[in-house]
């Protein structure tokens, strides 16, 4: 399929089926211009912001009238989207380059680990922000370029090189980022490289969930399959990790109780972290 300049337009009515996946070629350097939905299950919206993308755009026919763009491009071009996206252009020379190498290392290992298909990496915090050349700023540019082709490794290995905005005060051990709770504690892979430590300068803010009233709490486990009873009669915490994030905790309801994660425990309260201190109930 193919675009075709045409003095008289196209027909009124003209329609044009895509029945395999297209891919639009820039003319220049200023890039393909298009309103790109930059969010999971991307498509195109009227509205939406338009942003530049170097590359090519593909775009992959998914059914049902949508369709899902997909930016191509090299690695060292799509990080210099990916880190004025991930951290601010004006921040000190070493941070930017630091950020660039991770940004390299985790978007490669995921490269590795085979993608999701039709793409290897999300655009937003699923993976990695990016916002491809309209975000592009000469600061950034310099950190990708100065670090071309570098990455992390560990064992020979490139490494999960997870970041994070905000850490609240303390990063936490791989082995309690990502876990389970099923009558005790699954924790996730223990990774020598990934160890919690005390961070100074982000204290995270104090904030405040409730108070809730014992069936108003029960009434939210009911709404979400944990019917525990018509009150919830207190929380008993059983495990914290390093940072002192709950792992997890005992859900004491007037008819039965239950044991369950921090994450998920977080989940059904909408709390903003697990680095919290639960107050009132017997």
């Amino acid at each position: 399929m193919a675009f075709i300049a045409s003095p008289g337009g196209s027909p009124k009515g003209a329609r044009v089926v895509i029945s395999g996946t297209l891919t639009v070629h820039p003319d220049g350097a200023a890039g393909i211009r298009t309103n790109l939905l930059e969010t999971m299950g991307a498509d195109f919206r009227s509205g939406a912001e338009q942003r530049r993308y170097g590359g090519v755009l593909q775009i992959v026919p998914r059914g049902a009238a949508t369709v899902l763009p997909v930016n191509v491009l090299p690695i060292e071009d799509y990080l210099k989207g990916v880190v004025p996206a991930e951290m601010p252009a004006y921040w000190g020379v070493e941070a930017l380059k630091a950020q660039a190498v991770a940004a390299r290392t985790y978007a490669l290992r995921k490269i590795l680990l085979g993608g999701s298909g039709d793409f290897d990496l999300e655009g937003n915090e699923f993976d990695q922000a990016y916002g491809g050349l309209t975000e592009s700023r000469p600061t950034t540019d310099d950190a990708v370029s100065a670090t071309e082709g570098q990455v992390l490794t560990s064992g020979g290995h490139l490494i999960d090189a997870l970041y994070t905005s905000s850490d609240g005060g303390h990063s936490e051990n791989s082995e309690y980022g990502f876990i389970h709770w099923n009558h005790g504690l699954r924790p996730a892979a223990s990774l020598p490289y990934l160890r919690g430590i005390v961070d100074p300068l982000d204290q995270a803010p104090g904030w405040q969930v409730g108070p809730l009233s014992p069936a108003d709490a029960a009434t939210i486990l009911r709404d979400n399959g944990d019917d525990l009873g018509d009150r919830l009669n207190g929380i008993d915490i059983l495990q914290t990790g390093p940072s002192g994030r709950v792992l997890g905790v005992r859900l004491r309801g007037s008819s039965a109780s239950e044991e369950v994660s921090g994450p998920y425990l977080r989940f059904l309260f909408s709390l903003p972290d697990t680095l919290v201190t639960i107050a009132g109930g017997p």
